[in-house]
This record gives C-alpha cells, structure tokens and sequence, in this order.
C-alpha cells in the first residue's frame, strides 16, 4: 500500500531521496557519526534481514533477487563511482565516510540507506510510469 497520494506528496518524496543523495556525498562524515548503522556496508540479504526486525514479516519481505534490478539501475558501480560513494573492495577507508556501494567490480555490498534509496527511486519511476499510462488511455478513450 502506498501513502503517497497527492503530488505533493510525490514532490517532498522525491525531495527526500534527492537530499539523502546529497547528504551521502556532502555531509558524509556526520551521517557516519550519526546514522553509522544505517551506512554500514554488507551483503544485499544481510540488509535486507535487518529491515525486516520482525519475524513474522521475514516470510514477505523482501528478498536480493527482488531488489538489486533496482540498485543497479539507481546506484549502478558507475554512478557511485561518479558521486564518489563507491569503496573498492581492496580500498581502505582513509576517512570515517558513508558509502552506498563496495565490492571490487561487483558492487556486492550495499546498505540501508542506498537499498532505501533506490526502492524509493523505483516506486517514483513507477508513479510516473502509471500517470502516463493513465493519460495515455484516458485520451485514447471515446467519449
């Protein structure tokens, strides 16, 4: 189910992802002082895991093959490199920094912050995609 109803509400939704993106590479060494268990760096299920706390959610929550499309597609190895949020595996963090991505060339390694992140991207691209459709059949449809 979703909340967001209004466009406003898609507006401050899509303002939030921009600004967790800037804060990951701005302000990254006060989102590791603050925030360091939601920028810890590990495997996709291990993530995953720790957002469903709940035993009875772990049966419907979601699962790797379920997610990473959409961090490939939001945070690819590329795109963290260029935003300069991307540990190389056998690189050694000179600074307490906040990451979204690590792994040699896999990107195997990821975190709450970039997993919430690029969900949050998809159900935009999702939205957007469905108020197309929308337009496009409510024009195609005689009155």
């Amino acid at each position: 189910m979703c909340y967001l109803k209004i466009d406003q509400d898609w507006d401050r939704h899509r303002d939030l992802i921009k600004g967790v993106d800037a804060a990951l590479k701005d302000s990254r060494e006060m989102v590791v002082k603050c925030h360091a268990s939601f920028v810890a760096l590990m495997p996709l299920q291990a993530v995953l895991d720790e957002l469903a706390q709940e035993p009875k959610r772990q049966a419907t929550h979601l699962k790797a093959k379920d997610v990473r499309p959409a961090l490939d597609k939001y945070y690819s190895v590329e795109r963290t490199r260029e935003m300069d949020t991307y540990l190389e595996k056998e690189e050694t963090p000179k600074e307490k920094k906040a990451y979204m991505r690590s792994g040699g060339g896999t990107g195997a390694d990821f975190n709450i912050v970039s997993v919430t992140c690029a969900l949050g991207r998809q159900l935009l691209a999702e939205h957007v995609a469905a108020g197309k459709s929308m337009v496009t059949r409510s024009a195609s449809t005689p009155r």
